[in-house]
């Protein structure tokens, strides 16, 4: 190879190596930054369209679907948000919705900080193997579990109640939420109640005043699952709830799907409506979950 070929090869690899070497430290930090949000900026749109659609589209009227579309609506019309909450079973189906996600939750944490303390402070024989089989009843789909639980159900007469699928839903839920608990108060320091107990508390109070309260950003993770996994339950709801007046949200808003048409108006308003409680709560308890889970071992 003569030198001038060598000294073309030197410059062609070292070409891109010497444009960053004229250019400014800041300017290429400010360029990844630009990059880096436009980035962030198409993710966000790709995954918020969908929800600024339903939305819109709940305030078109009836005739949400007309074409040709419109991304920005021309009138604003609360047409359909009339009919879903005055001309239909819509308050009715948000009201058991409420009483089954509110009654999981209760007994869903109850049960999950009792469990998760008991394997955390106790011992009994085979405890490791029951804490690590509780996820076992995790794996099983819903639609799986459904139909012996009608099964069972419609023997003990429990079908088309709230009270049965609060308990159905319990089977899906409340192992997820024993291990996280479980995890949660292996991470909190068992002096803390030892210190309690020397000062004359008894366990039941030193776990209320003690162990609990650390225990606080699990509890509200736990709370918020259960609450979201209930209150968008469809599978077990669509087998045990057959009658109308006890149907809940994800059951009831089939109702706007008739035989030869969609009443697409009322539907995105009704979504709207059942969308914003989790809306609500994940916004407002979001640091708790975060937390919680990282805790709790899902990292």
């Amino acid at each position: 190879m003569t030198a001038e070929e060598s000294t073309a090869t030197t410059t062609a690899d070292t070409g891109f190596a010497g444009i960053y070497e004229y250019v400014p430290p800041e300017t290429l930090q400010t360029f990844r930054r630009l990059v880096v949000g436009v980035l962030i900026g198409a993710v966000c749109l790709f995954y918020l369209f969908p929800i600024y659609w339903m939305v819109v589209s709940s305030f078109k009227g009836l005739g949400a679907y007309s074409l040709p579309a419109q991304y920005v609506p021309q009138t604003f019309s609360f047409e359909a948000y009339r009919d879903v909450l005055f001309k239909s079973k819509f308050p009715t189906f948000y009201w058991n919705s409420v009483i089954v996600a509110v009654s999981t939750v209760v007994v869903t944490d109850v049960s999950a900080v009792l469990a998760g303390y008991g394997l955390a402070r106790l011992e009994f024989p085979w405890k490791k193997t029951f804490a690590k089989s509780i996820l076992f009843g995790y794996m099983f789909p819903p639609l799986l579990l459904g139909i012996p639980i009608y099964m069972i159900w419609d023997k003990l007469n429990m079908v088309n109640t709230l009270y049965g699928l609060v308990l159905a839903q319990l089977a899906i839920i409340l192992p997820f939420c024993v291990w996280i608990m479980w995890k949660f108060f292996l991470s909190i320091d068992e002096s803390y109640e030892e210190a309690a107990w020397l000062c004359g508390a008894s366990r039941p109070r030193a776990f209320f005043q003690v162990a609990l309260p650390h225990a606080k950003p699990g509890l509200i993770a736990i709370s918020i699952w259960a609450f979201a996994m209930s209150w968008n339950d469809f599978s077990l709801a669509l087998l045990l709830l057959t009658k109308l007046n006890v149907q809940t949200l994800p059951i009831g808003i089939l109702a706007f799907v008739e035989q030869n048409t969609i009443l697409w108006g009322q539907m995105m308003a009704a979504i709207t409506l059942v969308s914003l409680p989790p809306f609500v709560v994940v916004l407002t308890l979001q640091k708790y979950v975060l937390e919680g889970f990282s805790i709790g071992g899902m990292h």
